[in-house]
């Protein structure tokens, strides 16, 4: 971090300007914009990034692949006809009962080449 700038308008053009500033302030070259993927920010029409690049033609763009990761799973969670909670709270079941599922269990994350971790037990607060 090389500066904080407290301002209440989250605008495109606003952020823009401030960042702007900022990157001549401090003599900083500018190739390439990453952010997270919010419309202001990365937007196609009127965004902190096609403002720079209106100023900067070969600017290249970075989204934040952990918001999209983040985006997906969040969708893909609402249209699971499974109950996942549930699910693990069988597979826990199954496998902390059992010293010989255990090592089964272990087995399978040595042939995965992971790290085996042990099974936390879900409680309901």
């Amino acid at each position: 971090m090389i500066d904080l700038i407290e301002d209440g308008d989250e605008s495109a053009l606003n952020t823009f300007g401030n960042l702007k500033a900022v990157i001549e302030k401090y003599g900083l070259p500018l190739e390439s914009i990453g952010a997270d993927n919010t419309n202001v920010n990365i937007g196609d029409s009127h965004s902190v990034y096609s403002l720079f690049h209106d100023e900067i033609k070969n600017l290249v763009k970075g989204n934040c692949y952990c918001h999209v990761l983040h985006s997906g799973v969040k969708w893909g969670h609402q249209q699971l006809t499974i109950d996942v909670e549930k699910f693990l709270m069988m597979a826990y079941a199954h496998f902390s009962r059992s010293a010989k599922r255990i090592e089964q269990l272990k087995s399978y994350y040595e042939f995965y080449e992971q790290d085996f971790h042990v099974l936390i037990q879900h409680i309901k607060l």
